[in-house]
């Protein structure tokens, strides 16, 4: 065997690369970022979301109130921005939690959020209030890793003929 073969296997790729040929670019180099997918790439983002900053939006003020369709199980059509565009501007952010209040009457209630003005859902959940119960509070949601910038947006259904409403508030983490 020449030593160009071996040295090959032994030489350290350069930062994010894509090669994929050798277990060295698979494994990558130490300074690959949190984008790349190598397993340095994938222990770099785990130590970013072990590390990252936890945010709140809207952060002192007030909720955005989400108002169901006055009919049963509306469609989603009530979508009310929640995260304007550009707000958050970290490299990458996903989001791990609603927390819900004011919900205005007892019933089941479902929450989708979407991303940027296409409106692309990026989580779904469900809650409910009721005279013995009412699940204000913290609900968990997972989204993917979204862009810098992405506008969030929300839409509320519920099992009342009515337009119902809650108030939601957004915790996510930053991905410096």
């Amino acid at each position: 065997m020449s030593g160009n073969i071996v040295g090959g296997f032994f030489a350290v790729p350069a930062a994010d690369g894509v090669d994929n040929i050798n277990s060295r670019d698979v494994i990558g180099n130490r300074d690959d970022t949190h984008s790349t997918t190598t397993l340095t790439g994938y222990l770099h983002t785990l130590k970013e979301h072990a590390q990252g900053s936890v945010q709140c939006y809207p952060t002192q003020a007030s909720p955005v109130t989400l108002s169901a369709t006055a009919s049963a199980w509306g469609d989603f059509t009530d979508i009310t921005e929640i995260v304007p565009v550009s707000t958050i501007n970290s490299n990458e952010f996903d989001i791990h939690w609603a927390v819900i209040s004011g919900i205005t009457a007892n019933g089941d209630y479902e929450l989708k959020l979407f991303k940027d003005a296409g409106n692309t859902e990026i989580a779904h959940v469900a809650f409910t209030r009721n005279a013995q119960h009412s699940q204000e509070g913290y609900i968990r949601i997972t989204t993917a890793l979204l862009d810098a910038e992405t506008r969030i947006s929300g839409s509320l259904s519920s099992s009342n003929a009515a337009a119902d409403a809650a108030n939601v508030k957004l915790i996510y983490q930053r991905y410096d």
